[in-house]
């Protein structure tokens, strides 16, 4: 593909990625309003200041003011750059992005952003300043000069919000990457100033950025794919870290991550397999497991999800003398249809049962593993504890991020409700809020009352909480009698 192709197909992504995302759009806009409104702010209390007649001649605070707004108008471009492509590459992964996620990401940037302004800024003014005192030729040599600097920091706004480099190191990546891809960089940067002409929009160079730096991902295709996503990050890293970032080369890196991304989780399916004890899992099931490496639900690893309920299943099973066989693998293999619940329809469940069903799963293990979110009756006593096997772990405290909050939560009442009774002194709730102790102030509290308060309390909780199980409620009441010996 020539230069001017690539350079017509970036331009179509970019406009393509306006169209599905608008509210990329904000960023030039505000950016334009702050700019109005710091120009505003910085000279007309300036004009109003000094005589007409005095700007012709410009004292020393003019020139201070002019300086301080040069360097805050690019600070202020410079910053909403980065949130755009920030949220460029989040659309051209697929995420949903609001400009509120721009501006965080650009946030977490201030410091490289505030040194990377210095830097431009700088370099603009001196270019600037040495233009006006030139002659015809100097104006010339530093057009070009100014030329060459914009070719070297080209890619200087993605390399900053893409990797956690500083503006130096910025600089050098950008020319290393400029050095190795001039040609569809430039022009395909005038590309889209013919498309930013005819358009009139947002400064869609900084989404051709993201597309050079991130069309990996239209490479790819669906990245909701599992495991999608973990392809176009390795991919995108080895593309920064060669800087040979051409459509041709994007190719070549995609099919090899994803050659090396199935062999792997081909091995991390089979080793978990092989953990279980599971020798004989048809080999598209373990590769199915693998995958399930690169999924999450609320935070929680789905294989390492599937890994414990398989443990915990087969523990119960053993215990009261059940088919651990069938509990582990219906267990293990519970949540397999989430490997590929983005690409078929149906819900995960539905999607499992037929692989099961496919690769030559006994019926045993089939409905234990249907049974698991109890849309159907109990099979059998080996699908009950499947079912209790995968809540044990998913409500374990910490396991997921909004168990976590809720246990925490559950806890901090469980010693509120404690405490608001009158004569205790401090309450303590133990054992992952299946106990909670009480200390009762001796000469407050008698020891039949201590009695009634231990009811009084359990009532309130079962009232006023939910839980699974029981919790213990445990009233302590010390009296000590302490003398000295002279």
């Amino acid at each position: 593909m020539g230069s001017f192709a690539r350079s017509w197909d970036l331009a179509r992504q970019s406009w393509g990625v306006l169209k599905r995302n608008p509210s990329l759009s904000v960023f030039p806009i505000v950016s334009s309003v702050v700019t109005l409104l710091l120009t505003i702010s910085f000279f007309v209390p300036l004009y109003l200041i000094l005589k007409p007649t005095d700007l012709k001649q410009m004292p020393p605070v003019g020139y201070v003011v002019s300086a301080i707004f040069y360097l805050v108008s690019y600070f202020v471009v410079i910053f909403f750059n980065v949130g755009l492509v920030h949220c460029a590459r989040k659309a051209l992964a697929g995420e949903p992005t609001t400009f509120s996620d721009g501006m965080k990401a650009a946030s977490s940037k201030l410091g490289p952003i505030l040194i990377w302004t210095l830097i431009a800024a700088t370099v603009g003014w001196v270019l600037h300043t040495i233009s006006e005192r030139s002659g015809i030729v100097g104006r010339i040599i530093i057009a070009i000069l100014g030329a060459a600097w914009n070719v070297l920091t080209f890619f200087v706004i993605p390399v900053l919000v893409f990797e956690n480099v500083g503006p130096i190191e910025a600089i050098k990546r950008s020319g290393s990457t400029m050095s190795k891809t001039w040609g569809t960089s430039l022009i395909g940067n005038a590309g889209i100033g013919l498309a930013i002409f005819l358009l009139g929009l947002i400064p869609i160079p900084l989404i051709i950025i993201a597309v050079v730096t991130g069309s990996v991902i239209a490479t790819i295709g669906a990245l909701r794919a599992v495991p999608g996503r973990e392809i176009a990050k390795q991919a995108i890293e080895r593309l920064i870290a060669d800087g040979r970032i051409h459509p041709a080369r994007i190719e070549e890196v995609v099919e090899k991550v994803k050659a090396e991304m199935d062999e792997s989780v081909r091995k991390d399916g089979e080793a978990a397999a092989f953990e279980l004890g599971m020798h004989d899992l048809h080999p598209e099931l373990q590769k199915l497991m693998g995958r399930l490496k690169y999924r999450t639900s609320y935070g929680q690893n789905v294989l390492n999800h599937s890994k414990e309920v398989a443990y915990l299943a087969g523990i119960m099973a053993k215990e009261i003398g059940l088919d651990a066989n069938v509990a582990v693998r219906a267990a293990f293999l519970h949540d397999c249809g989430k490997a590929i619940d983005r690409e078929l329809q149906g819900t995960h469940l539905e999607i499992g049962i037929d692989l099961l069903r496919k690769h030559g799963e006994s019926e045993a293990v089939v409905l234990a593993m249907a049974a698991h979110h109890m849309d159907i009756d109990w099979p059998s006593l080996e699908a009950m504890i499947v079912q209790a096997a995968d809540a044990i772990s998913a409500a374990r405290p910490g396991a997921r991020r909004d168990i976590l909050e809720s246990y925490v939560k559950r806890l901090e009442k469980l010693e509120e409700i404690a405490d608001s009774f009158k004569g205790v002194s401090k309450a303590f709730a133990l054992q992952a809020g299946r106990e909670i102790r009480i200390m009762v102030e001796s000469e407050k509290i008698t020891d039949e009352e201590a009695v009634w308060l231990s009811k009084d309390i359990a009532r309130r909780i079962e009232n006023e909480l939910e839980y699974p199980g029981h919790i213990k409620v445990t009233v302590i009441r010390e009296t000590r009698a302490v003398e000295y010996a002279k």
